[in-house]
């Protein structure tokens, strides 16, 4: 392998190992991976190419290296092609200065790849938009992404694919020879190796039925019923040999040609389609300047479009630019409450509402319509043809059951991936025939007895093609959508999209011809041609006519076999690829089968074959190669070969072989070539011919088809330009040229004036060898590998480095460690992984014990604070004691957070604390008095009291004396027992009820009991009902007591009401309170049981 500089000149010729390969795929551009070892150092400088298969692939990054030894240097080098330069190029807004990296635009896909494309010709040359989408309007805005980052959206947002061809960007479903695609099975003489597989692709079910939802501009729901556009109502389609029906409310989608036996759902989103139109400014007009306003028409608004009867009550009409400089810029039109008084029909004229965008009142002088841009009005309700035209099919609701039938076609099928290597012997023998073929996007008829019996169309998907065995590729296949960078689904464009092809590539291309060329085809036809004599070398031929061609040659490619019209196919060589390709095209042969003489022949009579495409592989052999058009006899098909043999026209194999063409051999580092067939005829003062071409191949007269073409100057004197009555206005051009001029300039100056801004900045030298003048402090050094600083003296490490190596590959980073910063990082050994809170070594690693860490077996591990939203919250390793905080919430300072967690288990939750088996708070009321409350499990007791629990204000306690429940109570108390409540069974007492506290005397307490059956002490089993006690103290003691009693003298059973008290008061006392007491003797009624006076 052969590896240049970026002058050409070579820097090594070198073997590489056999594991060096090139990578092709859909949706990436194409890379090739060297690796081999040298017993020196040999820098590659970036920039550095080589060439394979006839394409350049760029050294864009510095190689890999890895010292094995002394003399044992192993190479891992990268080379990609121009698409690398996507990666360094900013997508910007070009159609104002200064440029926009942030900005809206509404266009469709052409226009967003133009302005991709204008926007790698502003550093670079070359780059051209080849094939492109047809496909709805999208609003896309953009913020500082690179060319590459956006063309991967733009495959997302269309459901579609791109590929590049040098510097040709084609966006598009990529699809090649899928009405002619290679056969290939397992098997001797079938293909593949053995090793074929199949996989399923992904998890999501075939779709069966698909929800569709459309835009909501321009939809008005009183009149339409529906705030989003809906399917054409019960309507079907017929797409690719499959028929689709929508619901009767316009909602999904079904297949119409099978029954619905499984439900598997899916949605598509059609909001970007909406009832719309896109007019094109034919006229501006300038009203008046000084206020801003302009007006536009649209001479191609048709009759039934007037837009002023389409108002929307209580909306505002407004108009947004689709290209020009005022791309993506809205305004209002003229417009009253009831009326949309801004455009006037006959006139086709709008009136457009001026305002402030960006500081700047617009239109103006500057930013203004200009005739050819394109416009849409929003906010209207356009009539019934541009939402659903069933008739026609067309219209929005058409519009978009076409995209979302694409898509559910892309996605009803079981989807899977095969992969395979070819066998090397067969597809050697075969290469000129399958290496063509083999490239992603082609399409492979796979099939295997086993589980793909019935045969499978499927494209592939990437190519990995060995260095040094490039007849052995191995080959993705896949009948699945390919995701770019970010996933997404190919479904919703049409495989076989409208792809509009620039005029270029339309254009005949032909070849440079030579005498060497012309001499080689001489003797090439010599060994292919028979019934001709030997060849004959005069110095001059006088003659009367002469006849050049042979009648197994007179065949044609004409555009139809019921009208024929010849045609020129577009016979191509690419110099560059050294890849040879011929169109799709129809052969007939004017002589084959005409069995007899007439004036004229009907169409019919002639033969036809249908001519697939072809595409050669590279054409590494220099040696000259036979066009032949392989026809069959017993059908119409034929297809293109190359053969460095020649073939007999009939050699009995049951085809006819056409000579059809010569491609010269190699030298210098190009090839000729040119067609063969037909004839020439040369008559005094006439030459009969198809073609006439110059010898550089750039100028021809395509008589057949009525076509010139390449650089055809008129001198002077020449008036046939103004013969022509439909010839193009320049005008526009010349003022267009004038206007580029004047940026120019305006470019240029502002240019000269950052040079003085950035005159004392620090710069960057990329260069291999270290600058020796023009240095600054602190300016940099890029060699390729490493950094440098220049300190003022010499050139210095930027940052430090090591022997470790970090690898970079298919976005997969290896290296040893990561610091940050010295007090954290990740390491990719040991039993620390990521840490934080400690300190690195020279290496990158942690050295002791961080604070924070992630260990290999996966433990998380911190010794201080997780904090969570606003630090109010968190997990922190503080401290070893038993009450250090392990979890709280509620503020910033664990310590003091109202939720939180010790060590040992026991917290604090707003304020109560949990110790054990206890729940407790203290709290200080408005008085400044301290209250408590406590919860114990253990003690089965709640307690409401102050601080110290001294003074209990209530208190609930349950508590057992043994196993069998006796003694068990109950209690409702305070500290001086106001209420209590009590089941006591082994006092025989079924409810006590106590008030008791202080009450009146000082110290003294006063107690009062209802309802006790307890034996009273030092008495035969009385009962008190109602106890009053007046408790001892600093007084004596008195009570009274309301009790059943029975007496020693009675049966056991029979108990007596009885009445005690102790010291009641005499008349002295109740002289205290009244001074006439009338005094009464009681009585007891046994009949009553009543208490009485007498």
């Amino acid at each position: 392998m052969n590896i240049f500089d970026k002058t050409g000149e070579k820097i090594l010729d070198i073997p590489v190992d056999d594991t060096s390969y090139r990578y092709r795929a859909i949706r990436q551009g194409d890379k090739v991976y060297l690796y081999f070892s040298l017993i020196e150092h040999v820098e590659i400088p970036v920039y550095s190419y080589i060439e394979f298969q006839g394409q350049r692939y760029t050294l864009w990054k510095p190689e890999n290296l890895t010292k094995r030894g002394e003399r044992n240097l192993e190479y891992t080098v990268e080379f990609g092609g121009w698409w690398e330069l996507l990666n360094r190029t900013k997508y910007k807004f070009l159609s104002s200065k200064p440029h926009k990296l942030k900005f809206p635009l509404t266009a469709k896909p052409r226009m967003f790849m133009q302005l991709l494309v204008d926007n790698l010709n502003l550093h670079d040359t070359g780059w051209t938009l080849g094939t492109c989408i047809d496909a709805s309007e999208k609003a896309l805005a953009f913020n500082h992404e690179t060319c590459m980052e956006v063309i991967n959206r733009f495959a997302d947002e269309w459901n579609t694919e791109f590929e590049f061809v040098n510097k040709t960007v084609n966006f598009g479903k990529v699809e090649k020879f899928k009405d002619a695609p290679l056969p290939l099975s397992y098997g001797k003489g079938n293909g593949f190796k053995t090793g074929v597989g199949r996989q399923n692709q992904g998890e999501k079910a075939p779709v069966t039925i698909l929800y569709v939802q459309g835009g909501e501009r321009n939809i008005d729901v009183s009149a339409y019923g529906s705030s989003t556009l809906l399917l054409p109502k019960g309507q079907e389609l017929e797409y690719q040999g499959k028929r689709y029906k929508t619901d009767t409310d316009g909602m999904f989608i079904t297949r119409a040609d099978k029954e619905l036996v499984s439900y598997n759902e899916d949605g598509y989103d059609a909001s970007h389609i909406y009832p719309s139109r896109v007019g094109t400014v034919s006229e501006v007009i300038t009203i008046d300047i000084s206020k801003n306003f302009y007006d536009i028409k649209d001479s191609t608004i048709p009759d039934t479009l007037d837009y002023s009867q389409c108002r929307i009550a209580g909306e505002k009409a407004t108009i947004i630019f689709q290209s020009g400089i005022l791309t993506g810029k809205e305004f209002d039109l003229e417009q009253t409450d009831d009326e949309l008084t801004g455009y006037i029909h006959a006139e086709r004229r709008f009136k457009i509402v001026p305002r402030e965008i960006d500081g700047i009142i617009m239109p103006d002088t500057t930013f203004k319509p200009s005739v050819g841009d394109t416009y849409a009005i929003f906010n209207i309700s356009l009539p019934d043809a541009y939402v659903c035209d069933n008739p026609t099919k067309s219209g929005a609701s058409w519009e978009m059951f076409k995209e979302a039938v694409r898509y559910m076609y892309e996605n009803e099928e079981e989807n899977f991936t095969f992969t395979g290597e070819l066998d090397g012997m067969w597809s050697k023998k075969r290469w000129l025939e399958i290496g063509g073929k083999l490239q992603p996007g082609g399409y492979i008829q796979f099939t295997d007895p086993q589980f793909q019996p019935d045969g499978l169309l499927i494209r592939i998907t990437g190519i990995k093609d060995y260095i040094n065995k490039p007849h052995s590729p191995e080959l993705e296949l896949s009948n699945t959508p390919v995701a770019g960078f970010v996933s997404s689904e190919l479904g919703k464009i049409d495989s076989n999209e409208v792809k509009n092809e620039e005029r270029f590539n339309n254009a005949l291309s032909f070849t440079k011809r030579r005498w060497r060329d012309a001499v080689e085809t001489l003797s090439m036809l010599e060994a292919a041609i028979a019934g001709f004599s030997a060849a004959i070398n005069p110095i001059t031929i006088q003659t009367m006519a002469m006849l050049v061609g042979d009648e197994s040659l007179q065949f044609r490619f004409v555009n139809s076999k019921v009208n024929p019209r010849e045609i020129i196919p577009d016979f191509k060589y690419n110099q560059e690829t050294k890849i040879f390709s011929a169109p799709t095209s129809i052969l007939q042969h004017m002589t084959l089968g005409i069995s007899k003489l007439s004036s004229s022949h009907a169409a019919g009579e002639y033969k036809y074959w249908d001519m697939a495409a072809y595409v050669s592989p590279p054409l590494d052999t220099p040696g000259a190669l036979y066009l032949y058009s392989k026809c069959s006899k017993s059908s119409t098909t034929g297809t293109f070969i190359l053969s460095e043999t020649p073939y007999k026209m009939d050699p009995g194999d049951g085809y006819y072989y056409f000579l059809t063409g010569a491609l010269s051999s190699e030298y210098e580092a190009e090839r000729s070539f040119v067609t063969v067939y037909g004839f020439t005829e040369i008559l005094p003062g006439r030459i009969t011919v198809g073609l006439i071409v110059s010898p550089n191949g750039e100028t021809y007269f395509n008589v057949a088809q009525g076509e010139i073409g390449g650089k055809i100057v008129f001198k002077a004197g020449t008036s046939g330009y103004d013969n022509i009555t439909d010839k193009p206005d320049l005008k526009p051009l010349y003022d267009g040229v004038n206007d580029a001029l004047q940026d120019a300039e305006d470019a240029s100056n502002a240019a000269n004036e950052a040079i003085g801004l950035v005159s004392n900045k620090a710069r960057v030298f990329y260069q291999t060898y270290a600058p020796t003048s023009g240095m600054k402090l602190n300016d940099l050094w890029v060699d390729g590998i490493n950094i440098y600083r220049y300190n003022g003296s010499g050139w210095v490490f930027a940052s430090k480095y090591d022997s470790t190596p970090t690898i970079i590959q298919n976005g997969l980073i290896t290296t040893g460690a990561i610091s940050f910063g010295g007090t954290g990082g990740m390491a990719g050994s040991g039993s620390i992984r990521i840490w934080a809170g400690g300190t690195a070594d020279s290496a990158g690693n942690p050295v002791g014990d961080p604070t924070f860490q992630v260990s290999s077996a996966g433990d998380v591990m911190a010794k201080r604070t997780i904090k969570l939203q606003n630090n109010q919250a968190g997990i922190t390793g503080e401290g070893t004691a038993e009450t250090s905080v392990r979890f709280w919430a509620g503020s910033s300072t664990p310590e003091n957070a109202p939720f939180r967690i010790y060590q040992n288990g026991n917290g604090r939750i707003g304020g109560f604390d949990i110790e054990g088996a206890h729940l407790r708070a203290q709290y200080s009321d408005d008085l400044g008095i301290m209250r408590s409350v406590r919860l114990s499990a253990a003690e089965a007791s709640l307690v409401f009291g102050g601080s110290n629990n001294n003074s209990v204000f209530v208190g609930i306690h349950k508590g057992f004396t043994n196993s069998q429940g006796d003694n068990e109570y109950t209690d409702f108390y305070s500290n001086k027992q106001i209420i209590r409540t009590r089941v006591d069974p082994s006092m025989m007492s079924c409810i006590k009820l106590r008030a008791y506290g202080t009450f009146m005397q000082g110290d003294a307490a006063l107690k009062v009991e209802i309802g006790t059956m307890n034996k009273e002490a030092g008495t035969t089993y009385r009962a008190n009902a109602v106890s009053c006690e007046h408790l001892p103290g600093t007084t004596s003691y008195r009570h009274i007591h309301l009790a059943f009693q029975n007496f020693s003298n009675e049966d056991s059973w029979f108990k007596r009401t009885c009445i005690y008290a102790s010291l009641m008061p005499t008349n002295t006392q109740l002289a205290t309170i009244t001074s006439s007491p009338e005094s009464y003797s009681v009585k007891w009624d046994k009949t009553t049981g009543l208490f009485y006076v007498q």
